[in-house]
């Protein structure tokens, strides 16, 4: 259990942030300008490859616009987040789990609630489910 208290409360820390910074905001225009929370913009000369999971993270998280941001992290998801549940290392977990609360976030600005509340559903740390690998 000690080792599971750590993530529970980061895990309530960052929902409580995405809960306060989305309900404090009107619908959001779809053209607006995006800036990744959990993620910095890399400089152009350090940039990894596509293709790779930290240069798709990095492409996703340079998105311009709120619609270019989902479909980023949406294709970012579909690459490499494990069907299985089955991560090949913590890196690899952190930059998944990273796109998902990015992903929540920027449903919940463009006002697609059903959307943002579907992740939610996936990714609540205080499910059981989510612990044992199962989806």
């Amino acid at each position: 259990m000690s080792r599971l208290s750590p993530r529970l409360t980061f895990s309530a820390l960052l929902i409580a942030f995405f809960s306060v910074a989305c309900s404090s905001a009107s619908k959001v225009s779809v053209e607006t300008n995006y800036v990744p929370v959990l993620s910095t913009r890399a400089h152009p000369a350090t940039r990894a490859a596509r293709g790779t999971l930290k240069g798709d993270f990095e492409w996703a998280a340079d998105s311009f616009s709120l619609n270019e941001a989902v479909f980023r992290w949406g294709k970012f998801l579909k690459a490499h987040d494990p069907h299985d549940g089955e991560y090949g290392d913590g890196f690899h977990k952190l930059h998944v789990d990273a796109a998902k609360y990015e992903l929540m976030r920027v449903y919940y600005l463009l006002g697609r609630i059903d959307d943002g509340d579907r992740l939610l559903k996936q990714i609540d740390p205080l499910t059981l489910d989510h612990y044992r690998g199962t989806k």
